[in-house]
Parts: structure tokens; sequence; C-alpha cells
């Protein structure tokens, strides 16, 4: 995640996603209209994506520790369009949610942009107890390349059918002076 990115071009973003050589890399910039507080584009290596979940929660995660940030939400310009996250402080860190659009694309099965959609499915199909108010599970994933990390899923319920689906998790930040070459 690059913070503070403003004034950088598209070309420059796209060269330090291909040197940073992670799957995505997001850029923190200024709002371009009153609709959103902050505008994150998303870049792999080699093209610019419309969204990226776990690029999302890290890019809220740095930014709410960089300024100290309460519990609030904030509404984020992605390519795929304005989508809220909420920081939820607790216990001296952070939480981050981010409630998807409706998914069509498809990622990945190990990503929230998998998860979500599992969840809105569990509950279309009643394969799943649930109180009719909420659903909500925890999946891990990483385990295959020693990255283990979990994704908590929340399907809010209305009249039996899923009506919004959150998913969020923690992040694990490294810092270039932590890192043994």
């Amino acid at each position: 995640m690059v913070s503070n990115a403003d004034g950088l071009a598209e070309t420059q973003m796209q060269a330090i996603a291909r040197e940073m050589n992670h799957s995505e890399t997001a850029f923190m910039l200024s709002p371009t209209s009153s609709g959103h507080e902050v505008w994150v584009p998303f870049f792999t290596p080699t093209t610019e994506v419309p969204s990226c979940g776990h690029a999302t929660i890290a890019a809220h995660y740095v930014r709410a520790a960089e300024m100290g940030l309460p519990s609030c939400r904030v509404v984020q310009r992605i390519g795929a369009g304005i989508l809220p996250v909420e920081i939820v402080c607790e216990d001296d860190d952070y939480r981050v949610v981010m409630t998807q659009g409706a998914i069509g694309i498809p990622e990945d099965p190990v990503t929230g942009n998998a998860n979500g959609p599992l969840g809105a499915y569990l509950v279309q199909h009643r394969l799943v107890p649930n109180d009719g108010r909420r659903f909500a599970f925890e999946g891990q994933q990483g385990e295959a390349i020693g990255r283990l990390g979990t994704v908590e899923v929340a399907v809010d319920i209305a009249e039996g059918r899923p009506k919004a689906v959150q998913v969020g998790g923690r992040a694990v930040t490294v810092f270039k002076s932590e890192i043994t070459l």
C-alpha cells in the first residue's frame, strides 16, 4: 500500500506496482468528488484492477493507524464503484470491514471476494442455521503458501434472504527494518 499517493500519474503507480511485484498494490488518494472520502486504485504488476479485498483491508488499516482514527465509516471510491469501509478500533488495534458490491467476477477462492458470496449462498439456500437477522463465520486461508489468514464474513438477512455481505479481518504489517535477508 502506498499512502499519500496524490500527484502520482497512473504510469507511475503502474511502475511502483511492477517494482513491488505483489499481486495487487493499493494507492491511497484524495477524493475526486464529494461522494467519497478516499480514492483507492489497485494495480497488479501489469494492469489496474477494479477491486481487491486484501489490499482494501491493508490500505485502510495503514490509513487508520497513521491517522489514529477512532471507529468510523469511510466511503471509498475504487474501480468497481463507491463502497463503504468500517474501521473498528478495538484493543489498541484495528479491524477493517468492507461492504462488498454486488460480487459476478470470479476470483481465487481464498479471498473475501469468494468467502462473501459463500455466506450469501449459504443463507439464500438455507444451508446454515441463523437467527433470521444475521449469519457470521470465519474462513481461514493461506495454509498452502505458509501465510495463514482469517477472513470474517457477516451476512445481514431480511425476509430469509441475504441483504448485505461484509468481509473483514486484521492486517499484519512488516517494516523494512524487520526484514532479514
